[in-house]
């Protein structure tokens, strides 16, 4: 779609749209409409960063995806789709970048075999969302929603809590690797293992444990600094 860089909503509902493609130079674009279409999969949409309102309503998703990359987006409308599962639809949705403020998200197959009282589910874990299905979140029912899941939310808050400290120190751990300053890597606490007789005994010396501790921060500091530089 050349010549259309700066259009802001575009419109392509009731038509025969099986592949979302074609919308990579619309970099401007702001809202979206590809509802009654025949879309399987949420994809290609990564350039579309200014994007705050998507409807895909009514077509043939049954796996969310794609919208990682959208971290504007508030308003996003997935009813009336095929989206098979209600569990892993809303942690995707949970870890986004984006604060989802209106969701549509009704008559999917999820509501035909799990005996999850969606509003309510949905309501407990997206703390952002206003508005679900057409209707405003009261503060009542979000209380009520909040109780009824309180256990699991925290499991699951835990659990991804975990997993981004491992995938952190793994990203630090590779950086470093591909920079070949693996020897920065507890630099500090290698050096004083090698003299570690004479530095405790000094350290009993209480005028001098301030000093020590300054040190070790600072050397500490030098040493990120120098690992950041490196890795660029």
């Amino acid at each position: 779609m050349l010549g259309l860089d700066n259009l802001v909503k575009l419109q392509l509902d009731n038509n025969i749209i099986t592949r979302i493609e074609g919308l990579d130079t619309l970099v401007n674009l702001k809202w979206l409409d590809l509802s009654f279409n025949l879309i399987k999969k949420v994809e290609n949409l990564d350039r579309l960063q200014q994007l705050t309102d998507l409807s895909l309503f009514k077509n043939e998703v049954t796996t969310l995806s794609g919208l990682d990359h959208l971290g504007e987006l508030n308003v996003l409308s997935v009813g009336s789709n095929k989206l098979e599962s209600l569990e892993d639809t809303i942690k995707y949705l949970m870890g986004l970048k984006n604060r989802l403020e209106v969701l549509k998200i009704a008559d999917n197959t999820f509501q035909k075999k799990n005996d999850k009282e969606y509003k309510k589910y949905t309501i407990a874990y997206l703390k952002d969302l206003k508005s679900l299905d057409y209707e405003l979140i009261e503060e009542k029912k979000r209380e009520l929603a909040n109780e009824e899941h309180k256990e699991e939310m925290q499991d699951v808050e835990n659990e991804q809590g975990s997993d981004k400290q491992d995938f952190e120190g793994q990203a630090l751990d590779r950086d470093i690797c591909e920079a070949h300053i693996q020897c920065t890597v507890n630099l500090l606490s290698n050096l004083v293992d090698e003299c570690d007789e004479d530095y405790q005994r000094i350290k009993l010396f209480g005028k001098w444990q301030e000093v020590f501790q300054t040190s070790e921060t600072n050397l500490e500091d030098h040493i990120t600094r120098y690992q950041q530089e490196m890795k660029v």
